[in-house]
This record gives C-alpha cells, sequence and structure tokens, in this order.
C-alpha cells in the first residue's frame, strides 16, 4: 500500500490539514476583528472629545423669569382657527 493510501485510511493527517487550515482561517478573522475593534474605540473617542468640546463652548441658557405672564408671547388664536378643525396648533407670537 502506497503512504498516501496509508495516509487516508487512518483519517490523522488528512484531517490534521484540514483543521490547521481552519485554524489558520480563525486565526485571521480574530486578528481582523482586533483591527476593527481598536478602529472602532479610536472612533468613539474622537466623538466623545468633539462632543465634550462643543458641550465646552456652548453657554448656559438662564431661565426666563417671567412668572406672572406664563409663557411669554403665547397667544391662543381661537379665532384663527379653521371652524371644523379642533386640532390647530396654538401660535407663538414675537
Amino acid at each position: 500500500m502506497s503512504q498516501h493510501a496509508n495516509s487516508m485510511s487512518d483519517g490523522m493527517p488528512g484531517d490534521l490539514a484540514l483543521m490547521q487550515a481552519h485554524l489558520d482561517s480563525l486565526a485571521g478573522q480574530i486578528a481582523f476583528l482586533r483591527m476593527e475593534l481598536e478602529a472602532r474605540t479610536e472612533e468613539a473617542r474622537r466623538k466623545d472629545h468633539i462632543i465634550m468640546a462643543l458641550t465646552q463652548r456652548v453657554p448656559e441658557l438662564e431661565p426666563v423669569r417671567d412668572e406672572g405672564r406664563g409663557l411669554r408671547g403665547y397667544r391662543d388664536p381661537g379665532n384663527l382657527r379653521n371652524p371644523g378643525d379642533s386640532h390647530s396648533a396654538p401660535v407663538l407670537v414675537a
């Protein structure tokens, strides 16, 4: 019996080669995913830095101090609504 036929009959060398090829493929996929993870982590850091820088530049808004009138500039335009339209939105006026 030839050595090739002998190695195929016990099943080991062929199986080992197939397993090694599969392991090599998985190792390549893991390396790719690690590079992707590093890139995404760096991208998230950059985004966080940009958001932090922008929020520091926005001045803090002061609350409105007009307790007597409610909402400033609000007027119920009852006379502006269509007679059949009960879903018209209120209008803010300057």
